[in-house]
């Protein structure tokens, strides 16, 4: 290290600058000669070099004489007769040799910047501690200062000057600068180099996967650096949030009230009315679109999620569901298990529980209690509508096939309907089953009589109807059931 600092500096050629190409002076000069050929910079040069000249006199007497015949001189000969070759400035940009000249200079002078970033950086680091944080300190002071801010302010000023004389300026100016742009822009040709660059950008995701997983230590490393940007982000937020303590209640759900009324209300409906518009076009448009009966949008959801799931692997399809559901389930028991270990959050859980439910059943009375407000043709008629809308078919159709499931399990295999009934009834317990029986039905009775007298006598009319005689396929089983009754009845009289 100490040996690289007592280096002799490098001898340059004479009249060259230190980090200097030869071939950029040249590509420089090359550039500037095309451009100072163009009307546009001979009448700039016109207007500044009277101004630089007037500079230069200063109190001079015959520096003034000078510059006045020098100014004279040189304005008329740029504002003179167009020379020969001539061109416009923006010809320069339709010659691609002007165009690679000036990407070359550009990429030099980035090149520049950079070797110069590098080489400080590497001086940077050799340094001290104490000089580094010196260095670094002085310079952040330089680009952190109030100056910024104080920009920005008067910038913001000027902006709300002229907006509040003029509220249409910004629109006004901008655009025909964006109408401009957006007619001079042709989206066919960026669509076309979207989809043409996806091949290549997948390429280039997959080389730099490669290259990164060469490395996997440096992999490792930089997937670490994600809880500690979460880290970051959440405890900037937390700092700010917890500023908000410190506003009084009334405060701060005055400046919460005043936020909502900034809420523009006619724009969320318009928003609302606007989707609202879409989803109704899209369902249309996919019934216009498709056979009848047959939408188009489901159907294509419809090829899509096929394609998907014959190309998914079902076994390991099945076992990721079953990993997250236990994962699921896991969460669920430690948060549990964290609830239970601490009394006061299981005290606050079991308190605080029947008020959620109370708040979800309010919601559903107050729903339930706005049908009381309308007259009864008005309900009467609303309901006959909402009912016949339900597909009743369908509803039945599903029971319909549940037992026909069990019965076609029942002659498969009963045995197994016969287990699991015989485990679930085992599983109980009869004696806890019969107390809860007697404490509901002889302690608590009293209560329920009024609801029991309403509803049983009514019951066993209707069950004694059933078990009529009748001429149909359940006579049989009917049968049985008035004979069991009568036993019953006439053991009891004995």
């Amino acid at each position: 290290m100490n040996d690289q600092r007592e280096q002799p500096a490098e001898t340059l050629p004479a009249g060259q600058a230190h980090g200097t190409d030869p071939g950029f002076n040249v590509l420089l000069n090359k550039i500037l000669e095309r451009v100072l050929k163009t009307p546009e910079a001979r009448s700039l040069l016109a207007e500044v070099i009277p101004v630089v000249l007037k500079t230069w006199e200063g109190g001079s007497n015959w520096r003034r004489i000078v510059s006045k015949v020098a100014a004279g001189t040189l304005k008329k000969g740029f504002v003179g007769s167009s020379e020969s070759g001539e061109e416009p400035i923006e010809k320069l940009f339709e010659d691609p040799d002007f165009l690679d000249a000036l990407v070359e200079l550009i990429t030099g002078l980035f090149t520049g910047v950079e070797d110069v970033l590098i080489t400080g950086a590497q001086t940077l680091a050799q340094m001290p501690p104490d000089d580094k944080k010196k260095i670094v300190t002085e310079k952040i002071s330089r680009l952190v200062h109030g100056k910024t801010g104080d920009m920005v302010t008067k910038c913001a000023r000027v902006i709300n000057d002229i907006q509040q004389n003029d509220p249409e300026f910004l629109s006004r100016v901008l655009a025909p600068g964006i109408g401009t742009w957006v007619a001079s822009v042709d989206f066919g040709e960026l669509k076309e180099a979207v989809d043409g660059s996806a091949h290549g950008v997948v390429s280039l995701v997959e080389t730099a996967n490669q290259a990164m997983w060469q490395y996997p230590a440096t992999v490792i490393l930089c997937l670490s650096l994600l809880p500690s940007l979460a880290n970051i982000l959440g405890r900037s937020a937390l700092v700010s949030i917890n500023q908000l303590e410190d506003i009084p209640p009334d405060l701060l759900t005055d400046i919460a009230i005043s936020m909502a009324r900034e809420i523009d209300v006619s724009m969320v409906v318009g928003l609302t009315n606007a989707l609202a518009e879409i989803g109704r076009k899209l369902h249309t448009g996919s019934a216009l679109l498709g056979d009848a009966g047959a939408p188009q949008l489901p159907k294509l959801f419809s090829e899509k999620l096929e394609e998907i799931i014959a190309g998914t692997d079902p076994v390991l399809f099945w076992k990721a569901r079953i990993a997250i559901a236990e994962i699921k389930t896991s969460f669920d028991h430690a948060m549990a298990d964290a609830v239970h270990q601490n009394p006061e959050h299981f005290k606050q859980a079991m308190l605080k529980q029947p008020e959620l439910i109370n708040i979800r059943r309010e919601e559903i009375n107050r729903k339930l209690l706005q049908f009381e407000t309308m007259d009864d043709g008005e309900f009467g008629e609303l309901w006959t509508e909402s009912l016949a809308a339900y597909d009743a078919q369908e509803t039945a159709e599903i029971l319909n096939n549940f037992l026909k499931m069990i019965n076609r399990l029942w002659d498969q295999n009963p045995e197994a309907l016969v287990n699991m009934v015989s485990r679930f009834s085992s599983a109980l317990d009869d004696d806890a089953l019969a107390e809860t029986t007697q404490h509901v039905l002889n302690d608590a009775g009293g209560s329920f009589r009024p609801v029991a007298r309403s509803v049983v006598p009514g019951l066993v009319t209707w069950v004694c109807h059933v078990l009529k005689p009748e001429d149909d396929a359940y006579e049989e089983d009917a049968a049985r059931a008035r004979k069991a009754l009568r036993s019953l009845l006439m053991s009891e009289e004995v």
